[in-house]
């Protein structure tokens, strides 16, 4: 780990103010070679920017993790049918560096005659996999807040959300995830999706990395 890569992780879980994080995420883009930088499609259609290198643990107990989240308008490699809404086990703290991201709370009712299944997450490595449950539930949208550049928000372990983008500006977060609760990841999809679902977290090709950290930059000299 780079010594700029861990002033980043410091800052982001230490929860240092979002201009010195966006500095710290500045000096890092601009001065560590891209080949140096792991940069992940991930299935809900960002980028990850992980700053430690421990794969995810299933039983979710490690310490806290830090990563930055990319919505870029043209590099994009979500999942086909990405879930309705999912909660992810664990506490996260988001510090919004670049753009708008709206946060989509959903709230979750368990129904025996409920069109949508709970499917839970189990994570190996850079893959994740999706299975159906037996629990079916009704999911209602209730509220969408938009926090823009310079805003910090939290989310509930067992909280049921999506994030909204309004538009297509490039989007920058960074995030904090406190690993110690041992809760799955959970996601709500209709009852007639496959009953597992896998998503291998590939690394962006050459080109797509110079293209993201190039217009991450040019946002973060503004």
């Amino acid at each position: 780990m780079t010594e700029e890569v861990k002033a980043l992780a410091d800052g982001i879980v230490s929860a240092d103010d979002p201009v010195t994080l966006a500095e710290l995420l500045r000096r890092l883009l601009a001065t560590t070679v891209p080949e140096r930088l792991v940069l992940r499609y991930h299935p809900l259609g960002f980028v990850d920017l992980p700053l430690d290198t421990k794969p995810v643990d299933v039983s979710r107990r490690l310490p806290t993790r830090a990563t930055v989240h990319i919505w870029h308008p043209a590099v994009s490699r979500a999942e086909a049918e990405p879930p309705i809404c999912h909660a992810h086990g664990w506490h996260l703290t988001s510090t919004v560096l670049s753009g708008s991201v709206g946060n989509q709370a959903y709230d979750v009712q368990l129904a025996a005659d409920g069109n949508l299944c709970l499917y839970e997450i189990l994570y190996t490595g850079d893959t994740s996999v999706s299975r159906r449950t037996d629990v079916t539930c009704t999911a209602t949208p209730v509220a969408a807040v938009f926090h823009r550049a310079g805003a910090t928000y939290q989310i509930a372990a067992d909280a049921y959300h999506a994030s909204v983008l309004d538009g297509d500006e490039l989007v920058i977060t960074a995030m904090a995830s406190d690993n110690m609760r041992p809760a799955p990841a959970l996601a709500i999809r209709p009852r007639s999706m496959p009953g597992e679902l896998r998503y291998d977290r590939q690394p962006l090709p050459d080109y797509e990395k110079k293209v993201v950290i190039g217009d991450m930059l040019a946002v973060l000299n503004r």
